[in-house]
């Protein structure tokens, strides 16, 4: 058992507390401090998701209050509260992190006039290409790039998204993120990742957006063989598609762009100079479309 308690106050002043088992999801304990002189202590049986089973309700001074319409009125909204908050408690994934976490952030000539400033947020792949990106643009655009290990469903990647975007005006990010947080399963995926879409929105209201797809898994000699994980990738990029369709966001995707090259691989993973070419040149073809479409 891991009771943990829970203090506020709501909109009327009114002060309360519950008691529930983290373990269970069964809720103990209830005190509501309705008025001055009236302090309401309920028991309950259990908690399926809303549905309590009230076995007392008592006043402070021990007595009964089945008989008082008003105050158990009063203890219906209650208890729809508490089943609210508890279900928020009950619905919350839990994060996943691996043993090493790492971030790189590059946001070049911050204090100069460019002509456009483009974002590139992603992952180690999202790093490889970052530099051939940037020698394609270089005429045109100042390329900055965050490149993380965190995954959707981890809050911490949303606050490195928003330091970054704060630092400066975007025109455009490019953004990706699925290889990441294998723990994580493709219904976490879904459920968190229109939050990536909303911080990138918040942060940058101006900037014009384009998704990444992540690329697939490979393994064995020649890495010719696709990797389990693929099928996961493949949800993914199906999920998030759906996602920044209905946003209106435009797509690159890159795992089309090497889906059909076991050559580009130079690991299972990771790309040799010719898949990183070959992910640079669409993506900074997508971002002069952007651009262009001003």
């Amino acid at each position: 058992m891991l009771l943990k308690t829970v203090y506020g106050i709501d909109e009327g002043s009114r002060r309360f507390s519950f008691q529930w088992d983290a373990t269970t999801g069964k809720l103990y304990h209830f005190r509501c401090k309705i008025a001055a002189s009236s302090c309401v202590n309920i028991s309950f049986v259990s908690v399926a998701s809303a549905h309590f089973g009230i076995q007392s309700f008592q006043n402070e001074h021990g007595g009964w209050i089945d008989n008082d319409l008003h105050m158990r009125i009063i203890l219906f909204f209650i208890t729809g509260l508490v089943a609210i908050v508890l279900q928020g408690f009950a619905e919350e994934t839990p994060i996943h992190r691996e043993d090493t976490e790492w971030v790189e952030i590059s946001v070049p000539g911050i204090n100069k006039t460019t002509p456009a400033r483009v974002l590139l947020i992603g992952d180690s792949i999202t790093s490889s290409y970052y530099w051939a990106v940037g020698e394609k643009l270089k005429d045109q655009v100042t390329v900055s790039k965050l490149a993380t290990s965190k995954s959707i469903g981890d809050p911490a990647l949303l606050k490195e998204v928003a330091y970054v975007l704060d630092h400066c005006n975007f025109d455009v990010v490019h953004f990706n993120n699925g290889m990441h947080g294998r723990d994580y399963t493709e219904q976490d995926y879904a459920k968190s990742f229109p939050d990536l879409i909303a911080t990138i929105r918040k942060h940058a209201p101006k900037a014009k957006l384009i998704w990444a797809s992540t690329t697939p898994t490979r393994e064995g000699e020649g890495f010719i063989k696709v990797e389990v994980f693929t099928e996961r990738v493949k949800e993914r990029n199906r999920l998030a598609a759906e996602a920044v369709s209905s946003e209106g966001i435009k797509i690159n995707d890159l795992f089309a762009v090497v889906a059909a090259h076991p050559e580009f691989y130079a690991d299972g993973v990771h790309f040799n100079p010719k898949g990183i070419e070959a992910q640079a040149t669409a993506v900074a073809g997508h971002i002069r479309t952007a651009l262009d479409a001003k």
